[in-house]
C-alpha cells in the first residue's frame, strides 16, 4: 500500500486473546503511544475487547494517550468438531480458529482506515504470526512479532529435528531427569521434563505437532523483526565457571586468585573445593562480600577428618579423589545445573593433575581449559618423559629410580592427558619462560600465560578490595614476625620457609638450625606445627626467638619477601614462592625436594640466574656457607642481584597494563564466553 509523505507513525497492535498475552502487548503499546509521535490502534476479540474497556479508567486512559484507539473483531467460530484433548491439539485449534477472523479482519482495517492514518506496521502476538504475515506482505506493510514466553523457550521450538534425532522426542513421561543436550545454548541445563508440555505426545509425526511448529519456526523468520519481553543479562547465557583445585596450598592459592580475576571481570564464578580445605579457608564471608558473583562449594576428598594429607601420604588423597571425588563432581554438575540463581556450568577450569574433571566435562559437553600450577620449564619436562623413557633416560620420581612408581606413574599419566583440554593456562609470564612455551605450544592447545598471578591481582583488584591474595591461605598467618622484621637491619634477614606440604625429617631440621645459628645472619624461619612437631620440640626449637632467629608457624609471605629487611629467601622452590620472591626482588637459596622443585631449581640458579642451587645438600656446613654467599655483598650476590632486579622488572611490565599477562588475562576472559 502506497504510504503519503505527511503522516504520523501508526502502528497495529494484534495480541493473542489471553490474559498472559494480552498485559504485555499492551504495556508495549501505551510505551509507543508515550514515546510520541505514535498512533495506536490495539485490536482485539470481541468479547475480549468488552472486558479490557470495563477494567480501565478510559477518561483517564485516554488524556494519557490522546493517539491510542481500542477496536474489536469478531469471536472466533467454535470448532464444529470436537477438540482432542492435550495442551498442543487446544492450543493450534485455538490458532486456526482465530485465523478465519484475523485475515478479514485486519484486512478490512486496513482498506477502510483514513489515509492520513495509514498503518506503518502490525505488532501482532507471535501466535498468530502465520495468519497476520499474509495480510502484512499483501498491504507491504512492516511485521513484527511479539513473543510473550522467554527466549530459551522460543529456542526450544526451533530445534525439533535435533530433539528428535537426540532421542529426546517423543518421551512421554519416562526418563523425565535425563538432560537434554541437543538445543545449542541450553547444553545440560534443560531436563526433559523441562520442555515445553506440548511435547508431551505419543508419536512425533502427529500431524498437528508439525503444523504448529511450522506456524512457530518457520513463519516468524518472514517478519521485519522479533520482540522479546525479556532482557539480556537474564538470558544472554551468561558464562558460569566452575574452578577446582588439587587439594593443597600451592593449588588453591593460584586459582583462587584468577577466580577473584573472573569475578572482577564480571563472570559468575564457582569455586569448588574438598570439605576438608573448605573448612580452612578463613576469609569465605569476606570473599562473597568483594565479590558478589563468586560462591563457594564443596564436596568430600573421601578420606577420615583425621587423615594428615601430607605429602607422606599423598597417594592415598589421590587414590580417594579418584575413586570418591569424581562421581561427586559430575553430581555437582548436574545440580547446579538445576540452580534458579545462577546459570548452568558453562567452563570448567581444572587443576591440571585432576584429568578426571576432563573425563566428567566431556561426557556433560562442557568446556573445560586446564590450569597447570607448575612452571612452563616443569611442564615441558613433564611432556618429555616418555620421550626420556624411548632413550633409556630414567627420570627422578620423588626420591625413587623405579618407573613403576605410582607417584611417578601419576605426574605422567596426568600430564599427558593435558591435550584433550580446549586451552591450558600457566602462572608464568612469556619474558621469563619464552624459549619453553615456544617449545611446548606445537603440543598443546592454546596456552594463556597470565603470572604472576599474585601480582596481577593487585594490579586488577589489589587497590579497591579489603583483602589480599595472601588470604587465601589454609593457614592462619602470624604478623608477630613483622613487628621483629622491623628491628631488623636493611636486607639483612635470610627468610626460610619450605612451603605448606613438605615434611622435613628431625637430622635436616638439626642441620639447618645449626647452619643458619652459625652463619650470623638474622634468620625467620617457618617452621609448621605438623612439621615433625615432636622432633622440634625434642630438639628444643620454640616459636618466637631463639638466639639470632625468629621461628614461626606460618608468615604471610608475600608481606614478609617485601619487606625492607629481607635479603634473601632459603627456599623449598615451589612456583608460587619462587614467583613471589622473584616479584619482590629477592635472591633465593634453593634447597627442592619434589619433582617440580627441582626443574625450578636449576632453571633458578642456571637460567635465570637469581639464586643458588642446594639440591641434595643438607649440612650445617653448606648451609652457613651459601647463607652467607647469599647474603654478604660479594662478587656472587651482586651478579645474582643484577639478574634478580632484571627479572623483577619483566615480571612486573607483564602484568601492568599493556603487559603480556595483563593481555592474556582478556582473552582467556573472552575464550570463556565464547
Amino acid at each position: 500500500m502506497e504510504q503519503p509523505k505527511s503522516q504520523i507513525a501508526h502502528i497495529i497492535f494484534l495480541p493473542y486473546p489471553s490474559h498472559g498475552h494480552v498485559k504485555p502487548m499492551l504495556k508495549l503499546a501505551e510505551l509507543f503511544s508515550h514515546a510520541g509521535g505514535f498512533q495506536v490502534t490495539f485490536l482485539n476479540t470481541q468479547n475480549l475487547h468488552d472486558s479490557l474497556l470495563l477494567s480501565l479508567d478510559l477518561p483517564a486512559f485516554n488524556r494519557c494517550h490522546p493517539q491510542f484507539e481500542f477496536l474489536s473483531m469478531p469471536e472466533p467460530p467454535a470448532p464444529v468438531d470436537p477438540v482432542p484433548a492435550g495442551v498442543l491439539s487446544r492450543l493450534h485449534g485455538s490458532v486456526l480458529s482465530l485465523a478465519t477472523v484475523i485475515k478479514p479482519a485486519v484486512a478490512e482495517l486496513l482498506v477502510s482506515i483514513d489515509r492520513k492514518k495509514v498503518p506503518t506496521c502490525i505488532i501482532a502476538d507471535g501466535f498468530m504470526a502465520a495468519s497476520v504475515v499474509e495480510v502484512a506482505e499483501e498491504f507491504r506493510i512492516p511485521f513484527f512479532a511479539l513473543r510473550t514466553s522467554s527466549a530459551c523457550c522460543i529456542w526450544t521450538y526451533f530445534h525439533l529435528e535435533n530433539l528428535i534425532e537426540a532421542g529426546d522426542f517423543p518421551f512421554q513421561d519416562k526418563d523425565m531427569d535425563k538432560l537434554v543436550t541437543c538445543i545449542p545454548g541450553l547444553e545440560n541445563v534443560v531436563r526433559r521434563r523441562d520442555l515445553p508440555g506440548i511435547l508431551r505426545i505419543e508419536r512425533a509425526n502427529d500431524p498437528t505437532l508439525e503444523a504448529f511448529f511450522n506456524d512457530q519456526t518457520s513463519v516468524l523468520p518472514k517478519a521485519s523483526g522479533l520482540i522479546l519481553n525479556t532482557f539480556e543479562e537474564i538470558e544472554a547465557n551468561m558464562p558460569h565457571i566452575l574452578i577446582f583445585p588439587f587439594p593443597a596450598q600451592g593449588h588453591i592459592k593460584p586459582m583462587l586468585c584468577l577466580a577473584e580475576l573472573l569475578c572482577q571481570a564480571g563472570l559468575q564464578v564457582t569455586f569448588l573445593n574438598t570439605r576438608h580445605n573448605h573448612r580452612r579457608l578463613n576469609k569465605l564471608q569476606d570473599f562473597s562480600t568483594r565479590f558478589p558473583t563468586l560462591h563457594f562449594e564443596s564436596i568430600s576428598d573421601g578420606l577420615p577428618e583425621d587423615h594428615p594429607r601430607n605429602l607422606l601420604h599423598f597417594m592415598d588423597l589421590v587414590n580417594s579423589i579418584k575413586t570418591v571425588t569424581k562421581s561427586l563432581f559430575r553430581d555437582l554438575l548436574i545440580s547446579l545445573s538445576h540452580k534458579s540463581d545462577v546459570p548452568p556450568v558453562s567452563c570448567i577450569i581444572a587443576d591440571g593433575i585432576m584429568s578426571f574433571a576432563i573425563d566428567v566435562a566431556e561426557k556433560m559437553q562442557i568446556k573445560v581449559i586446564i590450569f597447570r600450577t607448575i612452571s612452563a620449564c616443569c611442564l615441558w619436562s613433564y611432556l618429555c618423559v616418555p620421550k626420556f623413557i624411548d632413550q633409556h633416560d630414567r627420570p627422578y620420581s620423588f626420591g625413587s629410580k623405579q618407573l613403576e612408581d605410582p607417584n611417578f606413574q601419576f605426574f605422567v599419566k596426568e600430564t599427558q592427558v593435558v591435550t584433550r583440554a580446549s586451552a591450558v593456562i600457566l602462572n608464568t609470564f612469556d619474558t621469563l619462560e619464552s624459549p619453553v612455551l615456544s617449545q611446548m605450544s606445537p603440543f598443546l592447545p592454546k596456552i594463556y600465560t597470565i603470572g604472576p598471578l599474585h601480582a596481577l591481582w593487585k594490579t586488577r583488584i589489589g587497590n579497591s578490595s579489603q583483602l589480599s591474595s595472601s588470604d587465601s591461605n589454609l593457614r592462619e598467618a602470624n604478623s608477630a614476625c613483622m613487628t621483629w622484621l622491623d628491628l631488623q637491619p636493611l636486607k639483612s634477614v635470610i627468610y626460610v620457609s619450605f612451603g605448606s606440604y613438605l615434611v622435613l625429617k628431625g637430622e635436616e631440621l638439626l642441620e639447618f638450625w645449626h647452619g643458619l645459628k652459625s652463619s650470623d645472619k638474622p634468620f625467620l624461619w617457618v617452621l609448621r606445627q605438623d612439621n615433625n612437631n615432636t622432633i622440634s620440640k625434642e630438639l628444643g626449637f620454640t616459636l618466637g626467638t631463639m638466639g639470632n632467629g625468629f621461628i614461626i608457624d606460618w608468615a604471610p609471605q608475600e608481606e614478609v619477601l617485601a619487606h625492607k629487611s629481607v635479603g634473601g629467601f632459603l627456599t623449598h622452590c615451589g612456583w608460587n614462592s619462587s614467583l613471589e620472591s622473584m616479584v619482590a626482588g629477592v635472591p633465593m637459596i634453593c634447597w627442592p625436594k619434589l619433582p617440580d622443585q627441582l626443574v625450578n631449581s636449576k632453571w633458578m640458579s642456571e637460567v635465570w640466574k637469581i639464586g643458588i642451587d642446594m639440591k641434595d645438600i643438607c649440612d650445617r656446613t653448606t648451609v652457613e656457607k651459601m647463607v652467607r654467599a647469599l647474603m654478604e655483598d660479594g662478587d656472587q650476590r651482586q651478579e645474582i642481584m643484577r639478574s634478580v632486579d632484571r627479572n623483577s622488572k619483566l615480571a612486573s611490565e607483564s602484568v601492568s597494563h599493556g603487559g603480556s599477562s595483563f593481555i592474556n588475562l582478556d582473552m582467556l576472559i573472552e575464550e570463556i564466553k565464547t
